[in-house]
């Protein structure tokens, strides 16, 4: 099962993921926060994998797929709380990776000067 928390703060869009983003659960990422994503035309995306326990492929996807809507949005995604198994990976995705929630909020206003 997996649980996505969507907090929008200072003009960033935090969503925190509980539990599994395998390919069962995938349409939680596809269907929702894609979709909020495009209808509010959000440039700036935090995932914190705190509490992410497993991904798989199709996980990796639907992560993907919100990578491209916020580039299409002239945006940026990064990650926290990444589990170090992950963040080899997310780097060869050109994905950035900071420590927490409030290292997020610095680095987008840093690169974007919100």
């Amino acid at each position: 099962m997996l649980e996505v928390n969507l907090e929008f703060n200072k003009g960033i869009l935090f969503a925190r993921l509980k539990g599994d983003l395998v390919r069962e659960q995938v349409i939680k990422i596809n269907k929702e926060l894609l979709n909020f994503l495009i209808n509010n035309k959000v440039r700036y995306l935090v995932y914190n994998l705190y509490n992410l326990n497993k991904i798989d492929g199709s996980g990796i996807n639907a992560i993907l797929n919100t990578k491209y809507v916020i580039n299409h949005h002239n945006g940026n995604i990064c990650f926290c709380e990444t589990p170090d198994n992950l963040k080899k990976l997310l780097k060869k995705m050109r994905i950035n990776i900071v420590p927490d929630e409030l290292c997020a909020i610095s680095y987008m206003r840093d690169i974007y000067e919100m």
